[in-house]
């Protein structure tokens, strides 16, 4: 059976952009921020299945915007080289 860090972790590079692939240790900083951030959840009592879907959505956003972000970066990158 896998632990949370790895599920987290399979997650994550699931659902990081292939074109932008992060760093192994980018990936593990990551988790254990998240695990961290749960142990100190006020609700973990309360937990919802609302509450799971609300989260999913917003770490897509998430995700969805630091991609965003890399394409600019990309293109920055690309223009600078050109100037």
């Amino acid at each position: 059976m896998q632990s949370d860090e790895e599920i987290l972790k399979s997650k994550i590079k699931e659902l990081l952009s292939s074109r932008r692939g992060r760093s192994e240790n980018w990936i593990c900083v990551r988790v254990e921020r998240l695990l961290n951030a749960a142990k100190q959840n006020p609700f973990q009592q309360t937990m919802y299945s609302s509450h799971l879907v609300n989260l999913k959505v917003l770490i897509s956003l998430i995700l969805q915007y630091q991609e965003h972000l890399s394409g600019l970066e990309e293109n920055i990158d690309a223009l600078a080289e050109e100037i």
